[in-house]
């Protein structure tokens, strides 16, 4: 859902432990090709050392796989204020933003100064372009080298 709202020029957050991109895979890899209008920023927290999971994974290898880039917040303050620019990013670039966080910075407290809130569309427009949303591979390959080049 929050993919098909990045298609349509909305902003897009969505969240997941490290196994639930297992999961995402298909449409990750895939949105990694077709790229983003509104920003789309995927959360996801791995766990190392299996605090509270079934297996370590390192989903900054996922980004590195789907030609996404991937942000690493070091603290709360910086989690937040990484938000921010991932979205920012996300639309500059057109691309798809993971933010990886950890089970330590899931689970941290600490102090974090808000700020302003940013308005956000509603409601957004899908612009038919079969050549980009329908991922065949003549379509494949020629996106494939836009993604690079973004």
């Amino acid at each position: 859902m929050a993919y098909a709202a990045s298609m349509c020029g909305i902003r897009a957050l969505t969240a997941m432990k490290h196994v639930g991109m297992n999961v995402a895979m298909d449409p990750l890899m895939t949105s990694g090709y077709t790229g983003a209008y509104g920003g789309f920023v995927i959360v996801t927290a791995d766990d190392p050392n299996c605090h509270s999971s079934q297996n370590e994974q390192a989903n900054r290898y996922v980004g590195l796989h789907a030609y996404i880039p991937v942000f690493e917040p070091y603290n709360p303050q910086e989690a937040k204020e990484m938000v921010k620019y991932a979205f920012d990013f996300s639309e500059n670039f057109r691309t798809p933003v993971i933010l990886r966080t950890t089970t330590r910075i899931s689970h941290v407290r600490g102090v974090v100064t808000l700020g302003s809130i940013r308005k956000g569309k509603v409601k957004g427009e899908f612009l038919k372009e079969p050549s980009r949303w329908v991922v065949i591979p003549q379509n494949a390959r020629r996106l494939r080298v836009e993604m690079l080049k973004r």
